[in-house]
C-alpha cells in the first residue's frame, strides 16, 4: 500500500540519517563539540512518526506530512512536512522546522540538507545558546566545520522585542573556534548607535573585555577612560590577566598604562605602570608599582615590593586604586628567605624616599643595601628550657636631617653608608604551677655594633662602637576560665658602657637602666564578644627634678573590644587612654558594620588622635536598593572640629571626601554613575555595560588584586 491515512511508524535500518547535520553549533558556544558532530554517523535505527506517510518506491522517496517527527539516538527533528530522497541523500523540511541534538535547538521555516556531503541550508533560522539568541535569514552549512549566515541579528536580552541587538550583514562561523562578522552594528531598539566594518570573536579560553568610562573632573575636564583586559593564561593552576589603559583628558592630555596580574602555585604578583604628559602641570607625571612573591622550593621564598611615582599628589588625580590620596613616603624592598625547622635566614634590601616639596620630587632618606638576618627556632636545651638566638648585619644609608641654621641638610661627612650589626641570645623556661598557672622566666643578652657615630648631628666619629645590653623577664600566666585569662609580667633591661661589659652608670639620664617595667594583659574570648586590656607600670626612678607622680609611670591603657550581637552586624572599639600629663584619650577608633546581604549593607565609625586635638574624623558607608531597578552605594569621610565641650561641627572643605554610585538595572544592561570628591579634586563618570560583559569582566578579576590595589572597586 502506497498511502497510509493513519499515524504510522517507519523504521530505517539501511541508510545513514542526516539529522546530525542540523546540530549547527551555536555562535557563542563554549562547551566542547560532540564526537559525532561534523561527520556522518552510522545509526542502527531511527523512528519516523507523522499523520500522513507516503513511500514512493519508484523514486525511493519518503514523504511525511502533518506533525512529522523523526527521532534518532542523537537528534530530534520536527516539521509540518518532511521529504527524504534516499538515492540523492537529500532532505527537504518545511513548516515549523525544529531540530534538537540534545544540547541546542534550531527553529526555521525551511530546511534543505544533503547528508551525503554534510551540507545544508536553513531559511529564517533561529537558535539559542544562553544568554544569547541568534536570528539569520539564511544559514548555510558549507562544510562540517564552517557555517555561513546572512542578515544576522544576535542579542542576550530575553525580552521580545529585545532592548538591544547586534545586526550583521553576514557571519562566518567555525564552531567552537571563531566567528567573523561583516558590518556588525549595535542597535538599541531600532536605533543604530555603533558600527564596525568587521569583527572577529574567538571562542578560545582567553576572554577579553573592553570598558569605556566617559566623565568629567574639575582638573582634567571631559575625559574618556578605557581599560582593555585580556586573560593570557587560564587553568586550574595558572591565571594571568593583563590590562591596557588609555585615558584621554581634555585639559591634561593622554595617559597610557599597562598592568599584569598573575597567580600560580609557586608565584603571584602584579606589575603596573602609568604615565601622562600633564599639560596643566607642564611636566610628565607617572606611577610604577611591582609586587612579587615566589617560592623556589618549600624552603626558599622571594618577595619583592616596589613603588615609585613622580609627585606626592599623583594618586589623588590619576590613580584611584590607592586609598592614600597623597603619598609623602615611598617604600620598596626585596627579600630572599630560607626556612628550616631549626631556623630562618633572610637577605633584604630596602629603599625609602620622601617627597621634598622644595625640589618637587622624591629624595632618598633611607637605603639598606643589604641586610642579612638570622632567627633561630627555640632550641630545647633541657626539660621545658629553650634557647633562642637572633643575628643581623646591615649596610645602611640615612640622609642627614636638617640642622637649624644650616640651609643645606646634606653634610658631606655624614652623607655616607654606615655598617651595623646586632645579636641576641635568650634562655626561657616554662614552669607549671598547676592547672591554671604557668610561670615563664627568661634571661639573655644582646650586642650591637656601628662602624661610626653621629655626634651632635654635625660631625662623624670614625671609630666603631660596641654597645651591649642584658635583660631578664618573668611572666605569670593565669587562666581563670576557658574564656578568661591574664598575664602579669616584669622586664628588666640594662645598657652597658660602650666597648665594655659593665652597666653604664655614667649616663645621667637613666644610669644605664633602660627598662624596669611591670606589664598586665587581660583577655576575654567569648563566642560573640572579645575583649583585651593591656597596660603597665614603670618601676624606674624618675630623673632628677621631675615629678614622682604615679600617673607618670603608668603605661597608657589600651582597650580592644569586638562584639557581634547578630550574624549580620558587628562593632569594634579600640582606645588608648593617656593618664599623664592629663587624663584623656590618646587615640580612639570605633566601627559599626551591618550586612544583611551583599547589596544591603552599611557601616559607620570615627577616629580621634590627641595629636590633632579638637578634630574628629568621621566615616560612613552604605549600599542599598532604592527601588527594584535602582541601587545606590556610597562612602563619606570628613573631619569635624570641636566647638564647645562635646559639640563638633564646621567641616573643612579640604577634608571632606565623598564616593557615590547610582546603579540602574536596565534588564540586560547596567548603567552606573559614579561621583568622587577628594581634597581639591572631584570627578563624575558613567559606565554602561551589558550584564554578560560585566560577568566576563568580573571573571577576569583576581582576589589578589585587592591586596595589590586596596582602593580598587571589585563590583559591577
Amino acid at each position: 500500500m502506497s498511502e497510509l491515512f493513519a499515524k504510522v511508524s517507519f523504521t530505517f535500518r539501511y541508510f545513514f540519517l542526516p539529522l546530525f547535520l542540523f546540530s549547527a553549533a551555536p555562535l557563542f558556544a563554549k562547551a566542547p563539540a560532540k564526537k559525532e558532530m561534523g561527520r556522518p554517523v552510522d545509526l542502527s535505527s531511527a523512528a519516523l512518526t507523522c499523520d500522513y506517510l507516503e513511500y514512493r518506491s519508484s523514486e525511493n522517496v519518503v514523504v511525511a506530512r502533518g506533525n512529522a517527527v523523526l527521532r534518532s539516538s542523537v537528534t530530534l527533528v520536527e516539521a509540518d512536512n518532511l521529504v527524504l530522497d534516499m538515492d540523492e541523500q537529500v532532505a527537504h523540511a518545511t513548516g515549523r522546522v525544529l531540530v534538537n541534538d540534545g544540547t541546542m535547538v534550531i527553529l526555521s521555516d525551511v530546511a534543505d540538507f544533503d547528508w551525503g556531503r554534510s551540507t545544508g541550508v536553513f531559511t529564517n533560522g533561529y537558535f539559542t545558546d544562553p544568554p544569547y539568541r541568534l536570528w539569520a535569514r539564511k544559514i548555510v552549512r558549507v562544510s562540517p566545520t564552517l557555517y555561513h549566515m546572512e542578515h544576522v541579528a544576535v542579542t542576550s536580552c530575553e525580552l521580545d522585542p529585545p532592548h538591544y541587538h547586534v545586526r550583521m550583514a553576514s557571519l562566518d562561523l567555525v564552531p567552537h573556534d571563531h566567528a567573523f562578522a561583516w558590518w556588525p552594528r549595535l542597535t538599541l531598539d531600532r536605533d543604530t548607535v555603533l558600527g564596525l566594518p568587521f569583527y572577529l570573536h574567538n571562542f578560545s579560553k582567553k576572554p577579553w573585555t573592553l570598558t569605556v568610562d566617559p566623565g568629567r573632573s574639575n582638573y582634567q575636564g571631559w575625559y574618556t577612560k578605557s581599560i582593555f583586559s585580556y586573560r593570557l593564561t587560564d587553568s586550574t593552576t595558572s591565571v594571568g590577566t593583563s590590562r591596557l589603559y588609555w585615558d584621554h583628558y581634555q585639559k591634561t592630555g593622554d595617559g597610557f598604562g599597562a598592568e599584569y596580574t598573575y597567580h600560580t602555585p609557586k608565584e603571584r604578583g602584579s606589575l603596573y605602570g602609568y604615565s601622562v604628559e600633564d599639560k596643566l602641570a607642564g611636566t610628565k607625571r607617572w606611577n610604577a608599582r611591582v609586587a612579587h612573591w615566589e617560592t623556589f622550593s618549600p624552603r626558599w621564598t622571594l618577595e619583592i615590593s616596589g613603588l615609585a611615582q613622580s609627585d606626592s599628589g599623583f594618586n589623588n588625580v590619576y590613580f584611584q586604586d590607592d586609598p592614600y590620596r597623597v603619598q609623602t613616603s615611598l617604600t620598596s624592598s626585596a627579600a630572599l628567605t630560607y626556612r628550616r625547622a631549626q631556623f630562618s635566614t633572610n637577605l633584604l634590601t630596602s629603599h625609602v624616599a620622601t617627597f621634598d616639596a622644595a625640589k618637587g620630587n622624591f629624595v632618598t632618606t633611607t637605603n639598606v643595601l643589604p641586610q642579612w638576618s638570622f632567627l633561630g627556632s627555640p632550641w630545647k636545651v633541657a626539660r621545658d628550657t629553650y634557647f633562642t638566638t637572633a643575628l643581623a648585619v646591615r649596610n645602611q644609608y640615612d640622609r642627614p636631617t636638617a640642622v637649624p641654621g644650616i640651609p643645606e641638610p646634606i653634610l658631606p661627612d655624614l652623607d655616607r653608608y654606615r655598617q651595623s650589626g646586632e645579636g641576641s641570645g635568650t634562655f626561657s623556661r616554662k614552669i607549671s604551677l598547676g592547672r591554671r598557672y604557668t610561670l615563664e622566666p627568661s634571661v639573655g643578652m644582646s650586642e650591637s655594633w656601628q662602624s661610626w657615630q653621629n655626634i651632635n648631628g654635625l660631625t662623624r666619629d670614625p671609630h666603631g662602637i660596641f654597645q651591649g645590653r642584658g635583660f631578664t623577664g618573668v611572666t605569670l600566666r593565669t587562666r581563670v576560665t576557658r574564656d578568661f585569662d591574664f598575664d602579669l609580667g616584669e622586664t628588666y633591661r640594662v645598657r652597658w658602657s660602650p666597648d665594655q661589659f659593665k652597666r653604664q652608670h655614667s649616663d645621667p639620664t637613666d644610669h644605664g637602666l633602660e627598662a624596669n617595667q611591670l606589664t598586665f594583659v587581660q583577655n576575654y574570648r567569648g563566642r560573640d564578644f572579645y575583649e583585651r586590656l593591656a597596660t603597665g607600670y614603670d618601676l624606674r626612678p624618675t630623673p632628677d627634678g621631675l615629678s614622682e607622680s604615679m600617673n607618670r609611670k603608668v603605661t597608657s591603657p589600651a582597650l580592644d573590644l569586638t562584639w557581634k550581637p547578630a550574624r549580620w552586624t558587628s562593632m569594634n572599639l579600640r582606645e588608648v587612654y593617656g593618664v599623664y600629663p592629663v587624663r584623656r584619650a590618646q587615640t580612639t577608633e570605633y566601627t559599626w558594620r551591618a550586612e544583611a546581604r551583599p547589596d544591603l549593607q552599611c557601616s559607620s565609625g570615627f577616629s580621634y588622635n590627641s595629636g590633632s586635638p579638637g578634630e574628629l574624623e568621621m566615616r560612613h558607608g552604605a549600599s542599598f536598593a532604592l527601588t527594584p531597578g535602582w541601587h545606590m552605594e556610597g562612602t563619606v569621610r570628613y573631619l569635624l572640629q570641636q566647638r564647645e565641650g562635646i559639640l563638633y561641627g564646621a567641616v573643612p572643605k579640604d577634608r571632606f571626601e565623598q564616593d557615590y554610585a547610582i546603579v540602574r538595572d536596565l534588564h540586560c544592561w547596567t548603567a552606573r554613575v559614579t561621583y568622587r570628591r577628594r581634597p581639591g579634586f572631584y570627578e563624575a563618570f558613567v559606565r554602561l555595560e551589558l550584564k554578560s560583559k560585566a560577568a566576563d569582566r568580573r571573571a577576569l578579576q583576581s582576589p589578589d588584586e585587592k591586596q595589590y590595589y586596596p582602593g580598587r572597586y571589585m563590583g559591577d
